[in-house]
């Protein structure tokens, strides 16, 4: 799962991060659609966590949307990004936001 943050953060060598505010990607990237691609395509780790590679991630077929499709995914994304914002804090269990986005 990506998310999505607009503050200073720091990672290790296992974390992907992407210096962007592109809401249409974060959307993309978290897709079925995505997700069915990389566990066939990224190495997987101790108990089958996917390894986002650089080089890899670099080469992720993602077409470019028309117009009205960006608009629309990003306002859906923006709206995800509230409502879990909204939500507060987890009680440690791990959810998918944009699960309830693609269905």
């Amino acid at each position: 799962m990506l998310g999505y943050v607009e503050r200073p953060l720091y990672g290790n060598n296992k974390v992907f991060l992407l210096p962007t505010d592109d809401l249409y990607m974060l959307a993309v990237l978290n897709s079925p659609l995505l997700w069915w691609h990389n566990w066939r395509y990224l190495p997987h780790m101790k108990d089958e966590a996917l390894i986002p590679e650089d080089f890899r991630m670099e080469g992720l077929p993602i077409a470019e949307p028309t117009p009205e499709t960006r608009i629309e995914v990003e306002q859906q994304a923006s709206e995800t990004l509230k409502l879990t914002s909204a939500a507060g804090p987890t009680d440690g269990r791990m959810h998918h936001p944009f699960s309830m986005f693609w269905k």
